[in-house]
């Protein structure tokens, strides 16, 4: 399905995926299963050069450090000017009925437990996606981030 998406769309600005279940999840009950598909992961993301993976399940807010094929990561400051490799955004729970503590991942950049339902609003223009989750009670932000492609 991704491959052919793809070559349907080869000129796009944005590549997404979305995924119910994260290859990489801070929340320890799900570690390993999220390890498990890393490796398909990290091939297709690579091969199609996707940008941002979009996952849920866990309930714990997850934002990842940009991840490359082989595993490896950097950091980019927000905006992010053409970052090399993909960013995981694992989404909190909307509906209020569970909240899980997250575990230590190194590749996150963000692992915030809430104890409130979340909302995360995508911001698409054709230069930049910007990614912003909010308390859903209160409409504070809990994290923003930008990436940038005006740049390349």
């Amino acid at each position: 399905f991704i491959a052919d998406a793809c070559a349907a769309n080869p000129d796009v600005q944005w590549k997404l995926v979305f995924s119910h279940f994260s290859p990489y999840n801070s929340y320890e009950k799900y570690m390993e299963k999220g390890q498990e598909m890393r490796p398909y992961f990290l091939k297709f993301t690579k091969d199609y050069d996707i940008d941002v993976v979009l996952c849920g399940h866990n309930h714990c807010y997850l934002r990842t450090y940009f991840i490359n094929g082989d595993g490896t990561y950097q950091n980019y400051d927000s905006p992010a000017a053409d970052p090399e490799g993909t960013m995981y955004l694992t989404l909190g729970s909307s509906s209020g009925s569970l909240y899980h503590r997250p575990s230590d991942l190194k590749e996150a950049a963000v692992s915030k437990k809430q104890s409130e339902p979340q909302v995360t609003g995508v911001q698409v223009t054709p230069d930049s996606l910007t990614f912003t989750t909010y308390d859903a009670e209160t409409w504070e932000i809990i994290d923003t981030y930008e990436i940038d492609k005006s740049v390349g």
